[in-house]
């Protein structure tokens, strides 16, 4: 795993643990949404001890020890609360390449970068609320964090 990648882990009411990589297999993400209802905890972590995990149980979000707790727009608590918050987890890769520059020898693509998003959604009084933080690579040895609150 290179430094700047995240692995998740989710950890389930039962006690079970699934990782994305266990025995040299990789596992699907399906496998963690065919057992959402039972989901306590999902982690993202990476070989420097950096994590960033959501409880589906209180809706906080915890980067690395720091919880965030989230508000609606009447400053109400929405983490604490009994709803039913559903994992929202994705990353987006953006590719620069290396195209329209002929006679140049130039590797395929020219850099990579890899942005995590690890939050949650829930349906209040009709509408749906999303909260989520966004991972973006370390400049300087700093990571940048993104709320994003919808």
């Amino acid at each position: 795993m290179r430094e700047e990648e995240f692995t998740w882990e989710a950890r389930f009411s039962d006690g079970s643990v699934i990782k994305q990589y266990e025995n040299d297999t990789e596992n699907n993400f399906k496998s963690v949404l065919d057992k959402e209802k039972d989901l306590v905890e999902f982690k993202l972590v990476n070989d420097n001890k950096e994590f960033y995990s959501f409880n589906k149980l209180t809706g906080e979000i915890n980067s690395n020890g720091e919880v965030k707790k989230f508000y609606d727009e009447n400053k109400n608590e929405l983490t604490n609360q009994k709803h039913d918050y559903r994992l929202i987890y994705f990353r987006r890769v953006t590719r620069q390449f290396n195209m329209g520059m002929p006679n140049v020898q130039l590797p395929e693509t020219t850099w990579t970068v890899i942005n995590f998003f690890l939050g949650w959604q829930i349906t209040l009084n009709e509408k749906n609320i999303k909260k989520m933080i966004e991972i973006k690579p370390k400049v300087h040895d700093k990571r940048n964090l993104v709320w994003c609150e919808q």
